[in-house]
């Protein structure tokens, strides 16, 4: 389809991840039942990044890392037919120095890497 068409530009998800725009979160993802490669957008993992007062209510990067994970698989298992899903999960967040549950919008989208193989995006959503 797109023979005799000249590359003008390409930006890799290897450069991505070496850039810090994406970050691999294979090591964790495969420990929660998912067989392709995982990462998420820097935006998203920031916001997992919990700040010092929610540190000090008993929030961690990894705690919070496994509740998206564990959702995001269990919605991949309600729509195994897609390869686009919207989920949500809840975090609990300081906002203007009051503790409250919230709701993160998320989506994943399962797609081919820089050489085809599967490979699954998150990010996280304008909702949020």
């Amino acid at each position: 389809m797109f023979e005799g068409f000249e590359v003008i530009s390409k930006y890799t998800r290897k450069e991505a991840i070496r850039d810090g725009f994406l970050i691999d979160l294979t090591q964790w993802s495969f420990e929660a039942g998912f067989k392709v490669h995982v990462c998420a957008t820097s935006e998203l993992v920031e916001r997992l990044a919990p700040k010092e007062q929610e540190r000090a209510n008993g929030q961690d990067f990894v705690g919070r890392l496994w509740d998206l994970l564990n959702v995001l698989r269990s919605e991949c298992k309600r729509n195994s037919n897609t390869d686009y899903i919207e989920f949500y999960f809840y975090m609990q967040e300081v906002v203007n120095g009051k503790t409250e549950n919230n709701k993160v919008y998320c989506s994943a989208q399962i797609h081919g890497g820089d050489n085809g193989e599967p490979c699954m995006t998150i990010k996280l959503n304008k909702k949020s």
